[in-house]
């Protein structure tokens, strides 16, 4: 009876966390441009981003560096990380939808409001870093308290460079096409799949299969529903959305309202089409 082949040990440790990598940059990429969107282009409020996103995963990696943690839940913090990251654009995005047209929410506000969106994904890939890079420690099964220090310093440092890697990788492919391709839902896809191709080499055997086709569906899933058009009406209150397209400057939206439209560039009108001509 023959088997399919199935990857070394050695890859189906590294692979995920360079996957991680490259699904929390994207995620990161669009929930910058959400907030700026949001904002009107604030930088400090792209700057806080960054700054709650470093601290709530720095405080996942506490967590996962904890006694307390256990190799065996990996796999589902994976497949919880990747559903994380479409509800993450949307609560973004609802949040939006509580600002009146053409005002911006102060810099207290979107910090306060990015802390509880950004929370669960950040925490949960923060865990995920802290317990992969455990699984490196040569001989120990991801238990870090049995690694030497010299041996746990070359996981930490190797788990490092794929995260890095990653999304160093997502980073390139995001700014060469994606961006310029997807509406954000449908990047938002592909990192969702990059989580569950993660769970995927974790679990092993039959079960993933399971897992690499659940990544595929959820990709397709995410690109053909049109999720963007619906969520965007959050952008122009009062409005229908037309259509809705990507561009290297955000999302472009044809709105309508009354007979007359307007084309919005992240939430700010360009151009109002007379009625006679809509």
């Amino acid at each position: 009876m023959s088997h399919a082949p199935t990857l070394p040990r050695s890859l189906r440790l590294r692979l995920p966390i360079l996957l991680l990598g490259a699904s929390t940059a994207t995620l990161q990429t669009l929930a910058v441009r959400e907030g700026m969107a949001s904002s009107g282009g604030n930088e400090a409020v792209v700057g806080s981003l960054f700054g709650i996103w470093m601290l709530l995963t720095a405080a996942g990696s506490a967590l996962g560096r904890s006694p307390l943690s256990r190799q065996g839940l990996v796999p589902a913090a994976f497949a919880l990380h990747a559903l994380s990251v479409p509800l993450t654009i949307l609560a973004a995005r609802a949040a939006t939808g509580l600002l009146a047209a053409g005002v911006s929410p102060s810099l207290t506000l979107s910090t306060l409001a990015a802390s509880v969106i950004l929370a669960p994904s950040c925490v949960v890939s923060g865990w995920l870093y802290a317990r992969l890079a455990a699984g490196l420690c040569p001989g120990t099964d991801g238990r870090s308290s049995g690694c030497e220090e010299t041996g746990e310093g070359r996981a930490s440092a190797g788990a490092y460079l794929l995260d890095t890697l990653g999304a160093g990788i997502a980073g390139i492919v995001l700014a060469l096409w994606v961006l310029d391709h997807a509406l954000p839902f449908q990047a938002a896809g592909l990192a969702a799949a990059a989580s569950l191709a993660g769970t995927a080499l974790l679990i092993g055997g039959r079960i993933s299969r399971v897992a690499a086709v659940c990544a595929a569906l959820a990709a397709l899933a995410l690109w053909l529903v049109p999720v963007d058009r619906w969520s965007y009406r959050w952008h122009a209150p009062g409005q229908r959305v037309v259509t809705a397209e990507t561009s290297a400057r955000g999302a472009l939206l044809v709105v309508e309202s009354m007979g007359q439209r307007q084309l919005l560039v992240e939430r700010e009108a360009v151009l109002t089409v007379p009625d006679d001509l809509a």
